[in-house]
C-alpha cells in the first residue's frame, strides 16, 4: 500500500493547485510519514506537475536547493516524477528514495 502526497509550500508543482491542498506545518507531515512507516506503508511524494515556471533550468534547482530539499529529510523513500529533470533533481534532493 502507498500513500501519495506532497508538501503544499515546497515550491514545487505537485499536479493540483495549492489552495486544494491540506494545510501542514513540516512537523505534521514528519509525522505523518514516520507513522505509515511504522505500519509498513511507503509514503510516495509527489513531483509531477505540468509546469515548474522554467526554475527546472536554474542553479538552485539543479543542486537540489530551495524548500522541497527539507522534505528529503523528513523520511520520503519514494517520489513520483513527471518530468525528466526531475529524476536527476529528486536523487539530489532524496537520495534514499525509490
Amino acid at each position: 500500500m502507498k500513500f501519495y502526497g506532497k508538501f503544499p509550500t515546497d515550491g514545487v508543482s505537485g499536479g493540483r493547485p495549492r489552495y486544494l491542498a491540506t494545510p501542514l506545518s513540516e512537523t505534521d507531515l514528519r509525522n505523518y510519514i514516520r507513522l505509515l512507516e511504522r505500519h509498513g506503508i511507503a509514503f510516495n511524494y509527489l513531483l509531477n506537475g505540468a509546469c515548474f515556471g522554467n526554475r527546472e533550468w536554474t542553479r538552485p534547482a539543479e543542486k537540489g536547493d530551495g524548500p522541497a530539499g527539507q522534505v528529503g529529510e523528513m523520511g520520503v523513500r519514494r517520489v513520483t516524477v513527471s518530468r525528466h529533470f526531475c529524476w536527476n533533481w529528486s536523487n539530489a534532493v532524496f537520495p534514499n528514495s525509490k
